[in-house]
């Protein structure tokens, strides 16, 4: 009877063991599946051809015109990160333009203008993604420009986000995905301007060269 029962117990730790390893094969098949496919997309997508996609797509989300001189992804040399390099990126507000010549005077020359930078650079873990976890690394932001320009309460440069996007009726709880950062660079001077036609506010920023170390 002993003997019996040694054997089933045997048998499923064997059945464990073997779908233990299973499993393993599995989940490390589905990573270089993912892996190989994201290795092709980046591949596909040259700057040539994701600089007009990515711009394409924010001139249709944001109510704003959006120029980027170019945007490329980097895998393979930085596997397992993903890294993300764009050039000379402008948004122009497009929510001044129905004002008549009249209110438009109040405004500075530069009202339109949002932000502008000449280079971003910033990589996400693509293992850490698979987990549930956002991993962003070395971020660098080369000559940033913000500028905000407030009309009156209801209208202002900066509220480029349709209110669709912004939408906070669906009562689904959302829950945040754990998220870090190693590094946060502004390489030269930030300047920040705020002007408020309605308050007659005026301020003017530059925050120095920045360097935030999350380690």
């Amino acid at each position: 009877m002993e003997n019996i029962e040694k054997t089933e117990s045997q048998k499923r730790v064997g059945f464990f063991k073997k779908l233990t390893k299973t499993l393993l094969w599995i989940i490390l098949g589905i990573v270089l599946l993912i892996t190989l496919l994201l290795g092709c997309v980046v591949w596909i997508l040259t700057p040539e051809r994701l600089t007009p996609i990515v711009e394409q797509y924010a001139n249709e989300y944001l109510d704003a015109q959006v120029e980027i001189g170019k945007v490329e992804l980097t895998f393979w040399k930085t596997f397992p990160q993903l890294k993300v390099d764009v050039d000379s990126v402008t948004i122009v507000s497009d929510n001044f333009k129905e004002l008549d010549d009249c209110r438009r005077e109040l405004l500075p020359a530069n009202a339109d203008t949002l932000l502008s930078l000449t280079h971003f650079h910033g990589g996400v873990g693509v293992t850490a993604l698979m987990s549930g976890k956002i991993e962003i690394y070395e971020v660098e932001l080369r000559k940033p420009m913000i500028n905000l320009v407030q009309y009156n309460d209801s209208l202002s440069n900066f509220d480029i986000i349709p209110p669709s996007a912004l939408d906070t009726t669906d009562s689904t709880s959302l829950s945040l995905p754990e998220i870090s950062i190693d590094r946060f660079v502004i390489a030269d001077a930030l300047p920040i301007t705020y002007k408020s036609i309605v308050d007659s506010i005026n301020v003017g920023i530059v925050l120095g060269a920045t360097y935030i170390d999350g380690n």
